[in-house]
């Protein structure tokens, strides 16, 4: 049989029963497989088989090239090993909306299971997807459309995630995109993180504030401003201003 075609750990007997096959009915073959080298060493290799035929036709032979491709499958089972060990969804889809990668975090944060479905995009088209106002987010609306209609990232989208039991979790998307070496964009990038429990604990905060009627002000370092809640803005004689204000105009209310 022919020498890279062999099993081990990494090249099942299935797979190579099938090329084999394949082989035996002159058919050219291509597969990447963990080929060991005389000395041991493990290497990956594209292998391609293409038939030779003489002037009959009849099948006389193979002509192999092995191509050692070790170091970018290395670069793929880093990058594979990493998507799994993120705390984070990541999502990738090409720009017609097919799921191209997905790591086990977003598949549980989406509730679905792409598999090797040949629809690759009918999971996410199914889901039922929020706004921060509850109501339903139309397609249009949604980050991977928005990316695609605006052809840049986005950052800071804040979406519901609704399960097929009824389950509601939040979520914060960012995108990215990924372009060709001409600058066409091909695939959008999602990272989504769990709020839900942040959230939860934002709107506890907010009614204990409430209900005590607390006033409550936060200093913005970066941006030079007071943020005050309607309280505040009540209990300081200015219900009517905006409650955001300017450090010229808090100084002048607390000194």
């Amino acid at each position: 049989p022919p020498g890279y075609l062999n099993t081990n750990r990494h090249n099942s007997e299935e797979d190579r029963l099938h090329r084999l096959a394949e082989l035996d009915r002159g058919l050219s073959v291509r597969a990447e497989v963990m080929h060991r080298l005389p000395n041991g060493q493990e290497v990956w290799v594209d292998v391609d088989y293409q038939p030779f035929h003489d002037e009959q036709g009849a099948l006389l032979g193979f002509t192999v090239v092995a191509t050692d491709i070790t170091p970018s499958i290395n670069e793929r089972l880093r990058s594979a090993t990493l998507m799994k060990a993120l705390p984070a969804g990541v999502l990738m889809q090409d720009v017609q909306g097919n799921v191209v990668e997905c790591n086990p975090v977003a598949a549980a944060l989406l509730g679905v299971s792409l598999g090797e479905s040949a629809d690759r995009k009918a999971p996410l088209q199914r889901l039922q997807i929020l706004k921060e106002n509850l109501q339903p987010c139309p397609m249009a609306e949604r980050p991977f459309n928005k990316t695609l209609q605006a052809n840049r990232p986005l950052q800071g989208e804040v979406l519901g995630l609704m399960s097929a039991p009824g389950q509601l979790r939040w979520v914060l998307v960012n995108t990215d995109v990924v372009r060709d070496p001409d600058g066409n964009l091909t695939h959008v990038v999602s990272c989504m993180l769990d709020v839900t429990e942040y959230r939860d604990q934002q709107q506890l905060l907010t009614l204990a504030i409430d209900s005590a009627s607390l006033g409550v002000w936060q200093w913005d370092l970066e941006e030079q401003v007071v943020r005050c809640n309607p309280r505040l803005m009540s209990l300081i004689g200015h219900p009517e201003k905006e409650p955001t204000l300017s450090m010229e105009f808090w100084n002048q209310l607390v000194h």
